[in-house]
């Protein structure tokens, strides 16, 4: 994984990763048998940089986390828990979509990962994928076509790797070959969290929903032919048409559509070129936790513009009222507008910016609203003092009564006392 990521490039020698300049900080959460999911979620915190009790400080936190592993089974709370703080944090999350040809596993069916499947050479899914709404985008798993033992594989993934099992092995070689059969959709995330280093690295302020924007916008379309396995093969089907066999491995492979295997096949040449390129649409507003019947102010100010260009022309609009937003103007060409929400609820407005090469980026804010603060009510004439007629209200007289009993009572009491009682 490490190798697909960042392997040395320029020096002659196998192979060279994706973002061969990259980093990696390497954590290790399993053992050759496996491991748990509370070793998994503490190094998850430790290498997004946040605190781990009995671990040390990580003072050199990592901006993407490569999660070339999971399980069967859904979501569940300690890793929801655990993707929202790292992503809070800043942090991506790539993961494995899983390899058993059935539904995305975990953590990459958690909200806030940007999960990623498995393709074949030529372009289909590769049988052992999982598959589902969750997947981002695909990215080659490797597949060996050939069913005979320790025969060559045929599109086995070459990247770096060492036999040793507690530190690197000397005189082995540093990199696989078509007998090791480097194959699955954990080869797939590197690609991924690799592409999605060269885009940190020319734009590093991005955010996940703008990095996962730009991977499913560049994204190549799945093919829908060419992958047929031969005269004698069984035609391939499309992955979202039932299986056709007995054996379903024999119809394993299947043709991507966007509903199962993400917006298309990973392209790290357009990703990284658009995020270069292209604007970026951003909304801010004030105030921060906005109430109803009080203007919202809305703000383009952080949007982003490749360097040497400007933004030239803004517009907004009103995508959802919500039920509490019905009279917004959408300013056609100015850097703010404003709302004004009439109750509580939420509302959603669109910005699009272009720049001066007339390239157009849009982004979409849902802002909720909270209710007025309710008025104190003011006293009750009746429980007033007039100021003409020097009457007082019942319950005042009931109170001077009682007070001016407990007064004459106090009184008598000390009068009648003796000298001798007195101390």
């Amino acid at each position: 994984m490490s190798g697909i990521i960042a392997g040395e490039s320029g020096n002659s020698l196998g192979i060279a990763g994706i973002a061969h300049g990259a980093r990696v900080l390497p954590v290790r959460v399993l053992g050759k048998c496996g491991g748990f999911d509370s070793d998994i979620l503490a190094g998850m915190r430790w290498a997004a940089g946040l605190s781990v009790p009995g671990a040390p400080v990580n003072t050199t936190p990592a901006k993407i986390l490569n999660m070339s592993l999971g399980s069967v089974g859904s979501c569940s709370t300690g890793y929801r828990d655990a993707v929202a703080e790292i992503t809070a944090a800043g942090a991506v999350i790539v993961a494995a979509a899983g390899n058993s040809d059935s539904t995305v596993g975990t953590p990459a069916n958690c909200p806030g990962v940007i999960a990623v499947g498995g393709l074949r050479h030529a372009g289909s899914k590769v049988g052992f994928s999982d598959v589902g709404p969750e997947i981002v985008v695909s990215a080659p798993a490797g597949n060996c076509v050939s069913t005979v033992s320790r025969t060559a594989c045929q599109y086995s993934i070459i990247t770096t790797t060492n036999a040793g099992t507690q530190q690197p092995l000397a005189g082995n070689s540093p990199y696989t070959d078509a007998f090791d059969y480097a194959v699955g959709t954990s080869f797939s995330a590197p690609m991924v969290s690799a592409t999605v280093a060269l885009m940190f690295s020319g734009r590093p302020s991005l955010t996940l929903p703008e990095v996962k924007a730009v991977l499913q916008s560049t994204a190549s379309p799945f093919p829908q032919s060419g992958a047929d396995n031969g005269p004698n093969g069984l035609p391939v089907r499309r992955c979202d048409e039932p299986i056709r066999t007995a054996d379903p491995v024999e119809d394993s492979q299947c043709y991507c559509t966007t509903a199962l295997c993400g917006a298309g096949m990973l392209n790290a040449d357009a990703a990284v070129a658009e995020v270069i390129n292209a604007p970026f649409a951003r909304i801010s507003f004030t105030p921060a936790a906005p109430v109803a019947g009080t203007p919202v102010a809305l703000s383009s100010a952080s949007s982003l513009v490749a360097s040497g260009r400007t933004i030239t022309r803004w517009q907004w609009a009103l995508v959802s009222g919500g039920g509490i937003v019905t009279d917004f103007s959408g300013a056609k060409n100015a850097a703010t507008d404003s709302v004004l929400p009439s109750g509580p609820g939420s509302f959603t407005v669109r910005l699009t910016v272009y720049d001066d090469q007339n390239r157009s980026a849009s982004s979409e804010s849902t802002i909720t609203v909270a209710a007025a603060p309710a008025a104190t009510p003011r006293p009750d004439p009746a429980s007033e003092t007039t100021s003409g007629g020097g009457s007082m209200s019942a319950a005042w007289l009931l109170a001077l009564g009682l007070a001016t009993g407990m007064l004459g009572l106090v009184r008598r009491r000390v009068s009648s006392a003796r000298p001798a009682d007195l101390r």
